[in-house]
């Protein structure tokens, strides 16, 4: 399996500099919202199949539609997300302290990137809860925690790209490259 350099990982969004312009549906309410959303787990979809050429076009009518279904199956997972974040808080805070509530988003750093892209491999609300996954990142710890770090990096020199304007949709449209890297050579099909 050819793995994803980080120099290709940068040069990606430029590949096609005009699809950077897609960011700029974000100004139109609801429908700009609902297509980048669809847009964006395409691209997610092409890192996982590992395509990483250019920025797909905009496809208006699939994109959008895509968006608001997975929007809507996202609920269920972001509210049992919000509730444990809730419980965690509220629980700790009658102990005074922060450790569970460290240890919570610890995990939750662990978890929901790799769930969040079983999630647009899948696009089904159960994908969002297989937690076997769990054990594919405990297994390639040291894998998963690199690509983590690349796409950190990756998103940190994108946000300094931020004066020049071409920041803030590099960023978006690459986010989590390296993660669906690591899901596609790690998690079977």
């Amino acid at each position: 399996m050819a793995t994803l350099d980080f120099a290709d990982a940068f040069r990606y969004p430029f590949r096609c500099w005009q699809g950077l312009l897609n960011i700029l549906w974000i100004l139109v309410p609801i429908y700009g919202w609902f297509l980048l959303i669809g847009y964006r787990v395409r691209i997610v979809g092409e890192f996982l199949q590992g395509k990483y050429t250019k920025l797909p076009r905009i496809a208006h009518g699939d994109d959008f539609v895509l968006g608001w279904k997975m929007f809507w199956k996202a609920v269920p997972a972001v509210l049992v997300l919000m509730a444990a974040a809730f419980l965690f808080g509220a629980f700790e805070g009658r102990r005074g302290g922060g450790p569970l509530v460290f240890l919570f988003v610890i995990l939750a750093l662990l978890v929901v990137p790799i769930l969040a892209m079983n999630f647009m491999r899948k696009r089904t609300v159960a994908s969002c809860f297989e937690f076997d996954l769990v054990r594919v990142v405990v297994k390639n710890f040291l894998d998963y925690v690199i690509a983590m770090l690349k796409d950190l990096a990756l998103g940190l020199i994108f946000m300094v790209m931020i004066l020049i304007l071409v920041g803030i949709p590099a960023s978006v449209f690459t986010k989590g490259m390296f993660t669906a890297e690591f899901y596609r050579g790690h998690v079977k099909k």
